[in-house]
């Protein structure tokens, strides 16, 4: 979230005001999104955990998240998911 408030030059402060746990089905694996509500509404927020540890974090800007990006993600190698 703070990347992309970076990339819109947008300094004022965000936090976390809520969460709730969604479970989505991907395929035949049920996988648990935690959806978090944020103080600037207009940034939609998802994480999940993958199965090798990596704790995937989806931030948007003015755009719901759909469940069909998790299923995109979830096969990509974990260095992709690293801070740099």
């Amino acid at each position: 979230v703070a990347q992309l408030l970076l990339a819109l030059e947008n300094d004022e402060p965000v936090e976390v005001v809520g969460a709730e746990d969604v479970p989505v089905m991907q395929g035949d694996n049920l996988l648990i999104v935690r959806r978090l509500k944020l103080s600037e509404s207009r940034i939609s927020c998802v994480q999940f955990d993958r199965s090798d540890q990596v704790l995937v974090t989806i931030a948007s800007w003015d755009r719901p998240i759909t469940d069909d990006l998790y299923a995109l993600l979830k096969p990509l190698p974990a260095e992709l998911f690293q801070q740099g």
